[in-house]
């Protein structure tokens, strides 16, 4: 799991810049829309599950055992972390840490900015209740579930009707458009991603593309005839920005951009373009996530390996042996019905030595359990569970017999 969690992670910081990479070309070849619909690849990265276990075609375990009486503090000490493990735990911890944060600070913004909060009669909005409050300074979208628009302190006075309408419209359909739950989850991606710069740079880009594809919508259903009219609410209504999940109407960073988007005016066959671009673009997000084994051979030639420690230690002055064998897997390996070798490690007068037992299937493909085996000496070469003479006999081993599998391939 902690394999899938790191190429995930990686992978969708590659998709994050490639979107970085298109967006302003996109904006400016096909419209807004279409570049907003290219944050879908690093999602569709994200959400892909893990990919299911091919059936294993060899077994191994590594054995532990006492040829003489531990001490008692080494019998019963516990067997640490391993690396990848606690920094996954320092991962999550980060991730929810952050979450917290945010959701703390959105609560804090709803408590204030609903304090002395007075209701707004015209002009009627259908999809959610308007509330003047001192606390924003320009009109902002609330509440997933709840849908509130917040406008600023006698907002009737200080806006002209057409700006009031405009300004009224523009957050009423990022209502529509679910742009709340959009900006939620972008909020949980940049969770994931806390610890990577990247990340930060591709939140701000798609919040701005997600305003910017609201004002392409808008100005879609008002006409083109109120491109200048919508131009100048948005300078009229510059705000500092609110807190996610929440959709302000803008503010004075991407004021330039979305008055520079306005100017473009491209056709519904550009448009259409575009969404496919986009679409073709997302689309590999989940292209990535397919395994690579998609163009190997066959499952039934595959090799896969699995790694249990087994102790043996003096307790009471009895010789007990701990492990987290399966039965599944002590039952393979007793019932192995194709070739099966040990490689041991050690002498039986150590203290500890270890033995890998591995079970071939028939008709396995000698190259592919060569191309695991190598695997396994990776996966050895950084364990630092095996003493380090017992580890350079036992790689030896290894090795010599891959060059015997790769010779009879």
């Amino acid at each position: 799991m902690t394999g899938w969690i790191a190429e995930t992670l990686f992978e969708t910081t590659l998709l994050m810049a490639l979107v970085l990479l298109l967006r302003h070309p996109v904006r400016q070849a096909f419209g807004a829309k279409a570049a907003y619909l290219l944050w879908l690849a690093p999602l569709l990265r994200l959400v892909m599950p893990p990919l299911p276990i091919e059936v294993p075609a060899v077994s191994y375990y590594l054995e532990t055992t006492a040829g003489a009486a531990l001490p008692a503090a080494i019998a019963s000490a516990p067997s640490g972390p391993g690396l990848f493990a606690t920094l996954a735990a320092i991962w999550l911890a980060g991730a929810l840490v952050f979450i917290a944060i945010h959701v703390a600070r959105y609560q804090q913004f709803l408590r204030h900015a609903l304090s002395g909060a007075r209701p707004v009669a015209e002009p009627a909005i259908a999809d959610a209740a308007v509330l003047e409050s001192a606390t924003v300074s320009g009109p902002a979208a609330t509440g997933l579930l709840v849908r509130r628009i917040f406008v600023p302190d006698n907002f009737s006075d200080r806006f002209a009707p057409e700006q009031r309408t405009l300004a009224l419209a523009h957050e009423a359909l990022h209502h529509r458009r679910g742009d709340l739950w959009a900006s939620a989850g972008a909020l949980i991606v940049l969770a994931l991603h806390w610890w990577n710069p990247l990340a930060y740079l591709a939140h701000r880009a798609f919040r701005s593309d997600l305003e910017a594809a609201c004002d392409a919508d808008l100005i879609a259903k008002l006409g083109d005839n109120q491109r200048h009219a919508y131009a100048e609410t948005l300078l009229r209504c510059i705000a500092k920005p609110t807190p996610h999940p929440s959709c302000c109407l803008t503010n004075l960073n991407e004021l330039k951009g979305r008055l520079n988007m306005l100017k473009l005016n491209h056709n519904s066959t550009r448009r259409l373009a575009g969404v496919l671009l986009a679409s073709a673009v997302a689309s590999s997000g989940l292209f990535l996530a397919l395994p690579a084994v998609a163009q190997e051979k066959p499952a039934a030639d595959k090799a896969q390996t699995e790694r249990v420690e087994i102790r043996r230690v003096v307790k009471d002055g009895k010789v007990v042996e701990e492990s987290h064998i399966t039965p599944e897997m002590r039952a393979r390996m007793e019932k192995c019905d194709g070739e099966k070798f040990e490689i041991t490690g050690g002498t039986p007068t150590d203290k500890k030595r270890s033995v890998i037992k591995l079970c071939l299937k028939p008709g396995t493909n000698k190259a592919d359990v060569a191309d695991r085996l190598e695997k396994v000496i990776a996966e050895m070469e950084v364990s630092s569970e095996l003493p380090a003479e017992q580890k350079a006999e036992m790689l030896s081993r290894l090795k010599a017999r891959i060059a015997e599998l790769r010779a009879g391939s």
